[in-house]
């Protein structure tokens, strides 16, 4: 079966209902056939770091989403992983997370009784093997359905720091040892572990801010990517910021090994499908450009007509930067009616 995929345009003014409509299409605002869906979500501490981290409107409209969505979730509550650059962290409690999703119960992954479980794959993973990594499952994760949070971070042309990365640092502790092992055959062992570690797998990209490049510029191109399939949704996310899918090493071997859908022809794509036509124009991230430079200057696509918003740079006061910091604020994100 081919896994869902949904786009949709996303707006600060708009965001919580955009994010519960991306769940919806994408069959995600319920239960999966395994159960409920815990949530690992790719953070380092409470403060937001644009395009890098997930954001506070990510993360409520996802809780939320998977809350008042069919088959609610009930007095069961969520159980909920932060996972940071070294792995499995503490659930962040300062602003701007605290107040996220009232009436949410979060059960943090990191509190739970129990050491991490070690596990060994049923296949052998030779790739993964050599780096030296010692995979382990959170005690309270184990085969539960799991989605992945995260931003989207174009740290090189073919490296997306998206789903599928969170879910590895979940269970690698972070960044392997590589040893001279290339970082594609890596990725690909890692995808192929999840699979068998976990009985459903899905991911959310927020894509309303990017972070392009090793240096870093943040631009703006408010869209949210949501999925059944984590390889599915990255892949998506590199073809909108124009990579093919069959050009990025990961990915390729990834659809050569059928661990996920690296092409939009093996997914079910649905809400604004027009964006995969569309030239996000991101910058070169190679050559980096200074965070703060105006959002749009180079920004000349379809796109920019359909959206017809004003863009100021994000570090110094555009749209989702006046956002997060109503949202630091205590000040409610706003939702359609």
């Amino acid at each position: 079966m081919r896994p869902l995929v949904s786009l949709v345009e996303a707006r600060p003014e708009t965001v919580l209902d955009d994010y519960r409509r991306a769940l919806a299409l994408a069959g995600l605002d319920h239960p999966s056939e395994a159960g409920p869906w815990s949530v690992a979500a790719g953070l380092d501490g409470p403060r937001w770091q644009a395009g890098r981290t997930c954001p506070p409107w990510q993360v409520e409209g996802v809780l939320t989403a998977l809350r008042t969505g069919r088959g609610q979730v009930g007095s069961a509550g969520i159980t909920v992983s932060a996972v940071g650059p070294g792995g499995l962290q503490p659930w962040p409690e300062a602003a701007p997370f605290a107040d996220l999703a009232a009436g949410v119960t979060l059960h943090d992954a990191a509190g739970a009784r129990g050491a991490p479980v070690p596990v060994r794959p049923v296949a052998r993973l030779v790739s993964l093997e050599a780096t030296g990594a010692a995979p382990t499952v959170p005690f309270a994760l184990r085969h539960q359905p799991l989605l992945a949070l995260a931003a989207a971070d174009l740290v090189s042309p073919w490296r997306l720091e998206g789903a599928c990365a969170t879910l590895g640092r979940l269970v690698l502790g972070g960044h392997p040892t590589r040893r001279g092992v290339p970082e594609s055959e890596i990725r690909a062992d890692t995808v192929a572990l999840l699979k068998e570690l976990f009985p459903a797998l899905g991911g959310v990209i927020d894509g309303t801010v990017w972070h392009v490049g090793p240096r870093g510029r943040v631009v703006a191109r408010h869209v949210v990517i949501a999925g059944t399939d984590p390889v599915a949704v990255d892949a998506v996310a590199l073809r909108l910021a124009g990579r093919g899918p069959r050009d990025v090493p990961w990915l390729r071997l990834c659809g050569e090994r059928d661990l996920g859908a690296v092409d939009p022809a093996q997914m079910r794509l649905v809400g604004h499908t027009g964006l995969l036509d569309l030239d996000f124009d991101l910058p070169e991230p190679t050559f980096a450009r200074p965070v703060g430079r105006l959002l749009g200057a180079r920004f000349g696509s379809a796109l920019a007509g359909r959206l017809n918003r004003r863009r100021g740079p994000v570090a110094t006061g555009g749209p989702w930067a006046a956002l997060y910091d109503d949202m630091r604020a205590g000040r409610a994100a706003k939702a359609d009616g």
